[in-house]
């Protein structure tokens, strides 16, 4: 748990170059767990603790026990809301304006939904990118440690 939370703390700092931007993405593909967590996308807080919450009840009543339903990639942006956003800035409130009234199950309709990765890619491809990422990012962290030279970065692509 304190690993993760650390992971995501250096996450919401932007990279100061784009070699540590492209490794910081290489970092996500080949660790985050795509079987059992959304990843949430979102640099300037628009989602807020409630929707962060919607978002995960909707992931988990989307997978199945062997976590084979919905799609492979689950990626949320702000862009991904499918609702009517209240002036409270609350996404869903209830008849009488309040987070509390809103009945969960009803809250579950197509709220949050993803919209790049909602078809693809295939687990197959997700698998295999994820291993490709982590290889790069090996090499790369590898010529970096050990001062290679610039031609070496190649074999990384």
């Amino acid at each position: 748990p304190h690993e993760r939370a650390s992971k995501m703390q250096s996450l919401d700092v932007p990279p100061s170059t784009v070699a540590a931007g492209f490794f910081r993405f290489l970092q996500v593909l080949s660790t985050h767990d795509w079987a059992n967590e959304p990843l949430i996308v979102d640099p300037q807080s628009h989602i807020t603790a409630n929707d962060r919450g919607l978002i995960m009840a909707q992931f988990n009543s989307i997978r199945d026990p062997d976590l084979n339903k919905g799609p492979a990639m689950y990626i949320i942006s702000p862009a991904d809301y499918d609702g009517v956003e209240e002036m409270t800035g609350s996404k869903v409130v209830g008849e009488d304006g309040s987070a509390e009234a809103v009945d969960p199950a009803g809250a579950l309709e197509r709220v949050w939904s993803p919209t790049y990765t909602s078809k693809f890619p295939e687990r197959v491809v997700l698998h295999r990118a994820s291993a490709l990422a982590k290889c790069s990012l090996d090499h790369l962290t590898s010529c970096i440690v050990n001062g290679s030279s610039e031609s070496s970065w190649v074999a990384a692509f």
